[in-house]
């Protein structure tokens, strides 16, 4: 099963990674070579990676805010709702 997940899981990863870099030349005005490797380090800060990346994808891509935000926040959401559910039937 879990061979079924990594490829999901690096297409979502991929996607928050370019939301970012969007959000970055987008909202900042970076050259694209030096988005990359700050996207890379905004990403790994939860509040502001996350909330860089739903704003490159809401206005960069043309998301609605609610698709955007499920984006960051779904994985989570489904990663918690996973892990509770195997603790109760376990």
């Amino acid at each position: 099963m879990q061979f079924l997940m990594l490829p999901v899981v690096i297409i979502i990863g991929l996607m928050q990674i370019f939301a970012t870099v969007d959000a970055l030349i987008h909202l900042v005005g970076l050259p694209g070579l030096l988005a990359y490797p700050l996207a890379l380090l905004v990403g790994w800060t939860p509040i502001i990676g996350t909330a860089a990346g739903v704003a490159g994808a809401a206005l960069v891509w043309d998301w609605g805010w609610l698709n955007a935000s499920l984006l960051f926040i779904g994985p989570w959401l489904a990663t918690v709702i996973i892990s509770f559910v195997a603790t109760i039937l376990d």
